[in-house]
């Protein structure tokens, strides 16, 4: 029973620090580019930049994640967190791929199209990962 509660243990912690991990990444990314894109809309003639919203969905995702690492007992945080940054980076994967089909410069598409590919993969880990958080309880 000692060594199966310490799987558990390690198991959880290991999926926390992850979560953590990821989350400490992507927040200021996230950030940054949200930032970016604001200034597309304010100084740079733009009238609307989707990655004002796509960046902020993310990053809220990703400050969830990290609220929910430091209060693990307030379970709402890891659902909060899955859904949102999940479906953020999701969205900020699909921004990226509705700039590489929208704008027909090759280096703004080889940019939208390594960023496009980033953002999935922070959706399917983060997927991966948040679920296992979200249900830690139910770990083996």
């Amino acid at each position: 029973i000692f060594f199966r509660m310490g799987c558990c243990t390690t198991k959880m912690a290991s999926i926390r620090s992850d979560v953590m991990q990821y989350c400490a990444v992507n927040l200021p990314v996230g950030a940054f580019f949200w930032l970016w894109a604001l200034k597309n809309m304010t100084l740079g003639g733009i009238p609307f930049d989707l990655g004002i919203v796509s960046f902020a969905v993310a990053t809220l995702g990703a400050g969830a994640g990290l609220v929910s690492v430091m209060q693990p007992e307030a379970r709402v945080w890891r659902t909060v967190h899955y859904f949102v940054y999940v479906g953020g980076c999701g969205f900020v994967s699909a921004n990226y791929v509705l700039g590489l089909v929208m704008v027909h410069k090759l280096g703004f598409q080889v940019y939208c199209a390594l960023a496009a590919l980033y953002w999935l993969a922070s959706a399917v880990y983060g997927h991966q990962k948040a679920s296992a958080w979200r249900l830690e309880e139910q770990l083996p």
